[in-house]
């Protein structure tokens, strides 16, 4: 067994059998990807290099360093959603959307 393995947990029945939390976070998370994906481009003119802040399709804050960043969210927000995101500084070419990973598309 790896490092990494569980035995204390069924991730098949939790993936299969969601709670409703991890069924709400899956849909925040999979929404906020969409955001991105759609939103690419304009983020990378906007902020390449940079760490940002998002929560349903509004920029909330702009850095460069991520784990403060997650830090202080949790703090001042530890409910709510908010998606923290490196924008690369080399051009994005495609973020893929999870429909298109789960398809295994490339």
């Amino acid at each position: 067994m790896g490092k990494f393995d569980r035995t204390d947990i069924d991730i098949e029945k939790i993936w299969h059998n969601p709670s409703d939390y991890q069924r709400i976070n899956r849909r925040m998370l999979y929404e906020a990807r969409e955001w991105f994906a759609q939103h690419a481009e304009e983020l990378w003119e906007e902020y390449k290099g940079k760490v940002v802040a998002v929560r349903k399709g509004e920029v909330l804050a702009v850095g460069d360093d991520t784990i403060k960043m997650k830090a202080e969210f949790r703090e001042k927000e530890p409910e709510d959603s908010v998606m923290i995101m490196l924008i690369p500084s080399d051009p994005i070419r495609r973020i893929p959307r999870p429909i298109d990973v789960l398809k295994g598309a490339s």
